[in-house]
């Protein structure tokens, strides 16, 4: 039993989930009796798409070519590998003995608003840097 976050959109009382498929088998995942928790988002819209296009293309670009020559790393392998750095969270589930028991997960860039997405391109310049790759901001 995991915890799963999904982004949605609210359209005249009408639920618009882009990551139906994910959630159907995330479901599919969990037992029968659930809670589904319901919450605004409170820190604004979800990332822009030249947010994404900034990750997928410079951003993961530069890093792929600094971790290619030196440990053979794909860009799948280090988009894999930042999300895991930057996106993980510990959460508590309840167990069936009426314990708890922590679990790590990885949130989706999707799921992230422009503020968290930006945040996350920063931690990750920031943290290059520090390995000897300098990584320009959008705006550069």
């Amino acid at each position: 039993m995991g915890l799963g976050t999904f982004s949605a959109k609210n359209k005249d009382g009408r639920l618009f989930i882009p990551e139906h498929e994910r959630l159907v088998e995330h479901l599919k995942t969990l037992p029968e009796d659930i809670t589904l928790t319901i919450r605004a988002s409170s820190e604004g819209k979800q990332r822009s798409s030249n947010q994404n296009r900034y990750f997928h293309g410079p951003l993961l670009d530069a890093l792929t070519h600094h971790f290619e020559e030196k440990f053979g790393y794909t860009k799948e392998e280090i988009k894999e590998m930042v999300k895991f750095k930057f996106l993980k969270e510990t959460v508590v589930l309840d167990t069936q003995n009426g314990g708890t028991e922590e679990a790590d997960h990885i949130k989706s860039t999707s799921s992230l608003t422009t503020k968290e997405f930006e945040e996350f391109n920063e931690n990750i310049r920031r943290w290059a840097s520090t390995l000897g790759c300098d990584i320009r901001k959008p705006n550069e």
